[in-house]
């Protein structure tokens, strides 16, 4: 299956991932018209952004965009139809937040992910947060923390139940990795593909409080809540 889609895509022209239109050559992925449809969230909505969390352990959680139309597209794409290259352009929407965020607060000194379980990331083939970790590191300079969260259980997909189970679906499943030592006194930005009551992010904060973080902050690519 791999060899015959690089088979086309040697000889069929490069086509935008959400419209379909053939890409010109200083455009990857996604075309200019896609990405400037997107309506980018205002730093100040981020802040003001209200969750359901009974405790919450981060400090600020700022996202790009919601998650409607090409955004939404591409990030359906790039999770479940097995397009993990993406990262490279969606980390782009990522970095662009970061450097307001860094303007505005304060400067990390890690990127970590929402881990997968080993058993989803053996079925996907790879976890989306942790390829949009990698190219923000790319791009940013600011280095991933590896080992530094483990996800212990294999939950539910929060997709596929209800908004007040995901409140609790995922409830104690992430445990401090073997590097965790290594954010005390460290500003932490946790990456992830979408938001939705928070409660994913929250929970992994909350396994890494106890190492003793500086400040933790979530940043995703969108908001499924308006």
């Amino acid at each position: 299956m791999f060899p015959l889609r690089m088979f086309f895509d040697f000889f069929i022209p490069n086509t935008c991932y959400t419209c379909g239109k053939i890409l010109e050559k200083d455009e990857k992925y996604l075309c200019k018209k896609c990405i400037q449809s997107i309506e980018i969230s205002d730093i100040e909505t981020c802040l003001n952004h209200q969750l359901v969390l009974e405790n919450k352990y981060f400090h600020h959680l700022f996202y790009f965009a919601t998650y409607k139309d090409v955004l939404k597209d591409a990030i359906h794409l790039f999770k479940y139809d097995n397009r993990p290259e993406l990262a490279e352009i969606l980390a782009y929407f990522l970095f662009y937040r970061l450097n307001e965020i860094q303007l505005l607060l304060y400067e990390y000194d890690f990127i970590l992910f929402v881990p997968l379980h080993h058993v989803k990331k053996r079925e996907r083939g790879f976890n989306q947060s942790e390829e949009l970790a990698k190219q923000l590191s790319l791009l940013s300079g600011i280095p991933v923390l590896k080992n530094g969260i483990v996800r212990t259980h294999n939950s539910i997909s929060q997709t596929k139940i209800s908004f007040e189970s995901r409140l609790k679906n995922v409830n104690n499943h992430f445990r401090g990795g073997k590097n965790a030592h290594e954010i005390r006194n460290k500003n932490i930005i946790l990456i992830d593909d979408v938001v939705t009551t928070g409660s994913t992010l929250n929970e992994v904060a909350k396994a890494l409080i106890p190492f003793g973080p500086a400040n933790i902050d979530c940043l995703t690519l969108a908001t499924a809540r308006k």
